[in-house]
């Protein structure tokens, strides 16, 4: 171009206290501009043409518009790479133009016929690139031109001249003509690197987080083993037999369940990605199948007292099996792992790293995020809203049947501790999600965020359950231990 031209025919200078960060920027900096060295069979026909009055004559003939040309001196044409590359040029159209179908093709015909033209011109070998269809870069010759800083005269400017360092043929792979060696910046010949390593921030989450997450989801667990241990320990008890073991056994598993998935929440880079992808997929199955296991659990056990109270309300004698309690918590696992299912199948989660806003001062992205995403994000959706759908409504029904029970005689107490349960999980969702949702921009946030809903969530399981057979369980062993203590009697006596 024209500043190009300038750098190389001239020279320009900047003042070297006002342009320092210029005077860096260029100094060492190189500009490639064509180099098409002059061609013997170009330069004998020209010559040939204007001594020849004849072929003159004919091509004022044969011209549309002869008056254009009928002063036309033709001595006065003058041999350069523009004359060449002009050749060149009309060649190609001739050529084109020959191979084009029909005689007169149109606009776009021409133009499919002159990306397909390859010849040995004036100025190089002229082919087209097919997508574009402008001159391939690969047929001419190429200078290099190395710009150098002069130090600053009396006035304080700086001056820059450009010296040419190399012609490079790129068809031919190779140097044609080293006059002088590129000095980058500094003055060294050391080629630099193209850029500065670029300085990512991947928004990891921090190590310290990461642990105490894994730490919190350690003692969840420890603490449901110690549920699922404790309940296999006193299981003939009345107390536990009451209670149903079974049912006591699914909301153990299905806390655990759900406390496990802190574990695929904390994986990131630089775990390889097949194991990322792997952790994206785990989780909505972890917790799914943990909060089918655990309140369905539930569920059945309040549909079983209800069930009962209403019989004997009734008069009426029933058998209510383990088996018919199971049968809501079926229904709802099995709908669970037929969404789960379709939607590993059709649209499988992959963990993805998408680019921030941030850039660098060379307007390279430096910020970016990773998250799970699958490719199909319309039916990713689908399939989270109908998992949201179907537990939310297990959760509902569940609520209803704990309201329905809430006038249930003082042996029965327990569906109040399920209903605190339930009630604490709506809660915790309610207020969760929305913080979650402000929370996402910043992975750290967002993490802790989603580790302390999955605490609560445990806790509000295990706890109303638990805790009450806990202190009942502690209450009969002081009982029992009072009546087995051995009379005192002097106590009598007084």
């Amino acid at each position: 171009g024209e500043a190009s031209s300038s750098l190389i025919s001239s020279s320009i200078s900047i003042d070297a206290e006002a342009g320092a960060q210029a005077i860096d920027a260029i100094n060492g900096s190189g500009i490639v501009l064509l180099s098409i060295p002059p061609s013997p069979e170009f330069e004998e026909s020209l010559d040939s043409f204007r001594n020849d009055k004849e072929l003159q004559e004919a091509f004022k003939r044969s011209h549309r518009e002869p008056e254009i040309v009928e002063d036309f001196d033709f001595k006065s044409i003058g041999s350069s790479y523009f004359a060449q590359l002009n050749y060149d040029a009309g060649m190609a159209l001739g050529l084109a133009a020959c191979s084009a179908e029909p005689e007169y093709p149109t606009g776009e015909q021409l133009r499919a016929a002159l990306v397909d033209v390859e010849f040995q011109g004036a100025s190089g070998f002229v082919t087209f690139d097919n997508a574009t269809g402008t001159r391939g870069v690969f047929g001419v010759q190429y200078s290099v031109y190395n710009i150098q800083a002069v130090d600053p005269d009396e006035e304080g400017r700086v001056t820059f001249r450009g010296k040419r360092s190399a012609v490079v043929d790129f068809r031919a792979n190779e140097v044609v003509d080293s006059t002088a060696p590129f000095l980058y910046a500094g003055g060294t010949t050391n080629q630099p690197a193209s850029l500065p390593e670029l300085d990512e921030d991947m928004n990891l989450i921090p190590p310290t987080m990461r642990l105490l997450g894994i730490s919190l989801c350690g003692i969840l667990m420890a603490m449901e083993l110690f549920c699922m241990c404790w309940t296999w320990q006193y299981r003939g008890r009345a107390t536990v037999r009451c209670a149903q073991p079974v049912f006591l056994f699914m909301v153990s598993i299905g806390a655990f369940l759900i406390s496990s998935a802190i574990i695929p929440m904390s994986l990131q880079e630089p775990y390889a990605q097949p194991t990322l992808n792997f952790g994206c997929i785990a989780l909505p199955w972890l917790l799914s199948i943990g909060f089918t296991t655990a309140y369905a659990a539930l569920f059945s056990k309040l549909w079983r007292i209800n069930t009962i109270h209403k019989a004997s309300a009734e008069f009426r004698r029933i058998t209510f099996r383990a088996r018919d309690a199971l049968f809501p918590f079926s229904v709802l696992f099995t709908c669970n792992v037929i969404i789960l299912a379709a939607w590993t199948s059709l649209a499988p989660l992959r963990w993805k790293r998408t680019e921030g806003q941030s850039t660098d001062r060379f307007g390279r992205v430096d910020v970016t995020y990773g998250f799970c995403r699958s490719e199909d994000w319309q039916l990713e959706g689908i399939f989270l809203w109908l998992l949201v759908f179907v537990n939310f409504v297990s959760l509902v029904v569940a609520l209803y049947q704990s309201y329905l029970a809430r006038d249930l005689p003082a042996e029965f107490n327990e569906c109040k501790h399920v209903f605190h349960s339930m009630a604490s999980l709506l809660e915790a969702s309610i207020l969760g999600l929305p913080i979650l949702w402000v929370s996402s921009e910043s992975p750290s946030t967002s993490y802790v965020v989603r580790c302390l809903i999955v605490s609560i969530v445990c806790c509000s399981i295990i706890f109303p359950v638990f805790i009450p057979q806990f202190t009942i369980n502690e209450s009969v062993r002081r009982e029992k231990s009072k009546r087995r203590r051995p009379i005192n009697l002097e106590e009598i006596q007084k």
